[in-house]
């Protein structure tokens, strides 16, 4: 048996038809101030794309950066931001709290994962800085979440004196007193995602192939394991989503990524099963530890990565159909990428170079208007 198979009542997974389209239309973003670069950090404000940080070159010459600006696709116009007061690095989660960018963690040159951040206000072009994490904790590649009022950080990886298995551990910062506290679960968390009454925790270990998701109420102080989902494989591709109304979990094993929904009532259900090269999970365990754009659009899931946008609609069971295309033979394959999701277009920026014999990363972005004619 090959690919996730739901464990129901009649022991049968529904294969998903294509039916619907996705609707793409591509441009080019204008020049903008900063160098190029991949994996720096992104946000998007209501009104504009917040980019900072990131790193370019080999592993002879690799260096980081520690500038920003940010895009204005209404006006198609860049500016620059204000200078952080932190280090240069990648690998940091920055999420957006509705005001303010936070930045936290990464890796610098030299000095392995980091335990400090800074929040950045666009409205007054200012930072200012976080307290450190506790000790120990240093992370690259974690995932961010505001909830509540709180950011709560979870998985990664670290490197250095810093950093001790910090992949087991979440963290929560509240602003108001300044304060971080952290728990720890029993094994490698990959996602997280805020939902109605709580945030979710993706938590996978490779060696026993145990997949568990937690409920965690970080205003209660207070964590339970959801039911086991139900799973045949080790996954090869996870990830996490809230539709609005219940968690999402995609799982790619064998030739089949499974769509599973966890309903108010507590039980799992399969939304159907597609073909694993049509539809790629955000993350990757145990390969590339960036993760790509996933979004939940309001009906269906969106996922942006080298493999192009691909579009699910767990209501209709139905992975629907993309018309217009965009690539490699545009020179812009998004790989290593940093992208956001506006609520009908993805701006994407920076990442490797597809052009052959030109430097490694890009300076340039796209921006995709994604509409859905048949919804």
């Amino acid at each position: 048996m090959t690919g996730y198979l739901l464990v129901d009542l009649h022991r049968q997974s529904v294969a998903a038809p294509t039916s619907g389209t996705v609707r793409l239309t591509a441009e080019a973003l204008p020049s903008g101030p900063l160098k190029a670069r991949e994996r720096g950090s992104a946000v998007w404000t209501g009104k504009e794309m917040i980019y900072w940080g990131g790193r370019a070159g080999g592993q002879t010459d690799l260096r980081y950066f520690a500038d920003g600006a940010a895009y204005d696709p209404a006006a198609r116009r860049w500016r620059s931001i204000a200078p952080a007061p932190l280090g240069a690095r990648s690998g940091h989660i920055a999420v957006w709290t509705g005001r303010e960018m936070i930045v936290w963690g990464g890796r610098a040159a030299g000095t392995g994962s980091i335990l400090d951040g800074a929040a950045y206000d666009p409205a007054n072009d200012r930072w200012h800085r976080l307290p450190s994490a506790p000790k120990g904790n240093a992370r690259e590649y974690g995932k961010g979440v505001w909830y509540g009022g709180l950011l709560m950080v979870g998985g990664g990886s670290g490197w250095g004196t810093d950093a001790q298995n910090p992949g087991r551990t979440l963290l929560t910062y509240t602003p108001g007193t300044r304060k971080w506290t952290a728990s720890t679960l029993d094994h490698q968390v990959y996602d997280l995602v805020a939902g109605d009454h709580g945030v979710y925790a993706l938590t996978f270990d490779r060696r026993t192939r145990a997949l568990d998701i937690t409920e965690v109420q970080p205003l209660a102080r207070e964590m339970r394991e959801l039911p086991e989902p139900p799973v045949d494989q080790a996954p090869i591709g996870i990830g996490l989503a809230w539709s609005g109304n219940r968690l999402l979990v995609t799982l790619s094993g064998g030739d089949r990524t499974e769509v599973l929904q966890f309903s108010p009532r507590g039980m799992w259900s399969s939304t159907g099963s597609v073909n694993a090269t049509a539809f790629h999970p955000p993350i990757s365990p145990g390969m590339d530890p960036q993760a790509h754009l996933s979004a939940w659009t309001g009906h269906s899931l969106l996922n942006y990565s080298p493999n192009g946008v691909e579009s699910y609609d767990p209501g209709k069971r139905t992975l629907q159909q993309i018309e217009g295309r965009f690539g490699r033979e545009d020179g812009y394959c998004g790989a290593g990428t940093t992208a956001v999701w506006t609520g009908s277009e993805i701006l994407s920026w920076g990442g490797q170079n597809c052009r052959p014999g030109v430097p490694a990363q890009t300076s340039e972005g796209i921006r995709i208007t994604v509409s859905y004619p048949d919804v």
